[in-house]
């Protein structure tokens, strides 16, 4: 029967598991993702190589820029919470057009689906649409 980590493995494990959980603490805001896949990318390829299942690893949260959070805040509540309706009508096109290149079509309808998705896009962007 194989012997599991020793002592000092699971010192330093629980020691790398508390910095992944203290850094995702600290970017509980959004400001530190960087730091918090560090630390919990480190705490998971640790215990992989002493064969100790991490579980599931905090959710790595990222602030939005600002220039967008500016744009949000000038628009009313009701639409940062919930996107417009036309979101879900450009989201189904993107699709449709996602579905039509996985067929056999030509160069210049190649070109004029990249345009349309980028116009798309653009467009879902601007509406703060939640797949854009």
């Amino acid at each position: 029967m194989p012997a599991g980590p020793s002592d000092a493995q699971m010192s330093r494990y629980r020691s790398v598991q508390e910095y992944c959980y203290s850094m995702a603490r600290m970017n509980s805001e959004g400001e530190y993702p960087a730091l918090q896949e560090a630390a919990c990318g480190d705490f998971a390829r640790y215990a992989r190589s002493i064969g100790v299942v991490t579980g599931q690893l905090p959710t790595v949260l990222v602030k939005q820029e600002a220039s967008r959070q500016s744009r949000n805040d000038s628009q009313s509540m009701t639409t940062s919470r919930s996107p417009p309706p036309v979101c879900g009508v450009l989201e189904q096109e993107k699709q449709n057009i996602n579905a039509a290149t996985r067929q056999a079509h030509s160069g210049p309808a190649a070109e004029r689906y990249r345009e349309r998705l980028r116009q798309i896009n653009a467009q879902m962007y601007e509406l703060n649409c939640q797949n854009h």
